[in-house]
């Protein structure tokens, strides 16, 4: 998701179809390729199909597709963005409401993950 390839999905067994189905339904960051619904299986004009929809620039679906994945892109790649989740998770444990001495903590200093837990 961090990079500049769009995504064309396809799952094949267990978490694979949940995060196709995520990716592609709710998030709307990727094509999933259809199956057929007698057999399960995809045929090369199936991904021909995704492909296209997927790449065509007066595609409506393209265009969405590939709006959302600019968006999540410049989320995921944010300064700081893995430094909040760490300092919002010292702030919410019981040592540090209790009024201990706050420490910064980044996500390399690892030592600490097991002691907060």
């Amino acid at each position: 998701m961090v990079n500049d390839c769009q995504l064309v999905l396809v799952p094949h067994i267990g978490d694979q179809i949940i995060n196709a189905r995520l990716m592609a339904g709710d998030l709307r960051i990727g094509v999933e390729v259809e199956k057929g619904e007698e057999d399960g299986l995809f045929t090369k004009d199936d991904v021909n199909k995704a492909v296209k929809a997927l790449m065509d620039d007066d595609s409506e679906l393209g265009k969405e597709i590939r709006a959302n994945h600019a968006k999540w892109k410049e989320f995921l790649l944010a300064t700081g963005l893995e430094n909040s989740y760490m300092n919002d998770f010292q702030m919410a444990t019981p040592s540090h409401r209790a009024g201990k001495e706050k420490r910064e903590l980044s996500t390399s200093d690892a030592r600490y993950w097991f002691v907060l837990l």
